[in-house]
């Protein structure tokens, strides 16, 4: 296994070289119409972000520029709902698709969420837009069936690629949204 890691550990810093803007943007969660930062140590109650344009919504996690600017919301495949009732909400990420919805999981703590609304939004709108373009529809084809299966030990890379390809996707997809907007 320490071989493995040694042997992905190039390309796992170029991979984090190459998205290192993302650093560039802040990540906050709305709650009661106040930017709560989710970057960084977790203080009660949470550090407010400032803002400077852009549309808020309540229990969105969501990106911030550089100028303060709301770029993207980025639910329903991150969410912050807490794992049990009365519990502080976790960041939840999306990790595929599980047997009533999609199937959300929080770092660190490996806590697991399902929600039909993410389940569908993958539906609608990355396999829908994945059907015209052939090439990318192959790529996922190969690295979707890795993905589910987290028992072989080269399923990480391509989970991880994955996952970079659609937040980057995300981020981009936003970051020119906002410009347009």
């Amino acid at each position: 296994m320490r071989l493995q890691l040694m042997r992905l550990l190039p390309e796992l810093s170029q991979l984090l070289r190459q998205a290192a803007f993302v650093l560039d943007y802040l990540l906050v969660v709305p709650h009661d119409h106040e930017p709560e930062r989710w970057t960084g140590r977790r203080y009660q109650p949470r550090a407010l972000a400032y803002i400077t344009g852009g549309e808020l919504i309540d229990g969105h996690p969501m990106l911030l520029d550089r100028e303060g600017r709301a770029c993207i919301d980025l639910w329903p495949l991150v969410q912050a709902v807490p794992p049990t009732q009365g519990a502080e909400p976790e960041l939840f990420l999306f990790d595929g698709q599980g047997p009533h919805g999609a199937l959300l999981v929080a770092a660190p703590s490996g806590l697991k969420c399902q929600d039909m609304a993410a389940g569908d939004w993958v539906s609608t709108h990355v396999v829908a837009a994945l059907k015209p373009r052939p090439r990318v529809r192959d790529l996922f084809r190969i690295a979707v069936p890795r993905w589910w299966n987290r028992d072989q030990l080269d399923a990480l890379p391509w989970r991880g690629k994955l996952l970079a390809v659609v937040v980057v996707a995300i981020v981009l997809g936003g970051v020119a949204l906002a410009r347009c907007v």
